[in-house]
């Protein structure tokens, strides 16, 4: 039963956000596969109205991104562009409501040759599966760490740490190594907290 409503529950979270699917499951640390073949089937032979909304939704949502993922991938572009060096997974986050790969398989359809290769070179390998376990966060929250950024070698104090975490977590951007170094070098740049795309 507590299964259960967690699907409910996620499917209505969905909803709720202003991600694709693919880009909230993503968040999720779920699979596609498993959130369209155990969730949604779930909803399908349990609560018809509630899979009226969410296929409804869907559809919304993609028409959005017909106009909307060329835009974002200008702009993320642009962000690339003038920080090439501290780019990285924080910024797609707080710039886009769509997946990695959504923008990879768009971004040739928006940008020239060279701007595309540009693109696709600084985005492919952001996408990660590596996802701090709660125990590995609490194990985080208690340590130091040492940051090379521009040839500088920055120490993080857990403080340092926490606030990168919270940033993350309010931010809804996904807790990795990945963001974890991204978010100290933002700190120690003062870039932290740029504006948030909505």
């Amino acid at each position: 039963m507590e299964n259960n409503n967690h699907m409910i529950n996620l499917v209505k979270e969905f909803i709720d956000s202003p991600y694709s699917l693919l880009r909230f499951c993503f968040n999720k640390h779920l699979r596609l596969s498993i959130f369209k073949n155990q969730t949604i089937k779930y909803i399908k032979n349990n609560n018809i109205e509630l899979l009226k909304e969410l296929e409804h939704n869907i559809l919304e949502k993609e028409k959005i991104k017909k106009e909307q993922i060329k835009f974002d991938i200008i702009n993320i572009l642009n962000i690339i562009k003038e920080n090439p060096n501290n780019f990285g997974l924080i910024d797609i986050c707080l710039n886009t409501n769509y997946d990695i790969l959504e923008l990879i398989k768009e971004c040739d359809n928006v940008l020239n040759k060279e701007d595309s290769i540009l693109f696709r070179k600084n985005i492919r390998n952001l996408r990660t599966d590596n996802f701090f376990t709660i125990n590995e966060i609490n194990n985080i929250v208690n340590s130091t760490f040492i940051f090379n950024v521009d040839g500088e070698l920055v120490k993080m104090t857990p403080e340092d740490i926490q606030t990168v975490l919270s940033f993350l977590i309010d931010n809804n951007i996904l807790l990795c190594n990945e963001t974890l170094k991204n978010g100290c070098i933002k700190l120690y740049l003062k870039r932290l907290f740029p504006i948030k795309m909505k």
